[in-house]
């Protein structure tokens, strides 16, 4: 009858049994905004990153890539942004049970330097990086 008899060809077999990759479905987040100079958490920070651990509670296969921006030609700006992506990554997993593999830490030269910006992805990556100038952190 021409319905289901022939044999499947290896390629089809392939494919199907092939697994399929994660799909994120957290695209770009909202920023965490630093007052100029700090590490301490604004009540609209915290909200913002409430939002971000309920948003990956939802979506386990997603993970965020944390992003600090700093002035290059400045020493205390690079250590700066560590310290705050630090302050987020510790926020989300210490206040929100985030898991802390689920978090990639990231900086950039560039961007506005009082912002961590925050995106949603498969890939994985260090949660973690040394400080680039540990005798200027800051302390909240």
């Amino acid at each position: 009858d021409g319905i289901g008899k022939c044999p499947e060809p290896p390629c089809c077999a392939e494919l199907r049994n092939r697994p399929v990759p994660p799909v994120c479905a957290i695209g770009s987040l909202p920023s965490a905004q630093f007052k100029s100079g700090s590490l301490s958490l604004t009540a609209t920070a915290t909200a913002i990153l409430n939002s971000v651990a309920q948003q990956m509670n939802a979506n386990p296969a997603c993970n965020v890539r944390v992003n600090g921006y700093y002035d290059a030609s400045n020493k205390r700006s690079q250590q700066l942004s560590w310290d705050r992506v630090n302050t987020v990554i510790k926020y989300l997993v210490e206040k929100q049970g985030i898991s802390e593999s689920r978090l990639i830490f990231n900086l950039s030269g560039g961007g506005d330097v009082n912002t961590v910006d925050m995106m949603g992805t498969t890939e994985s990556g260090p949660n973690t990086v040394p400080a680039p100038f540990p005798n200027l952190q800051k302390s909240k």
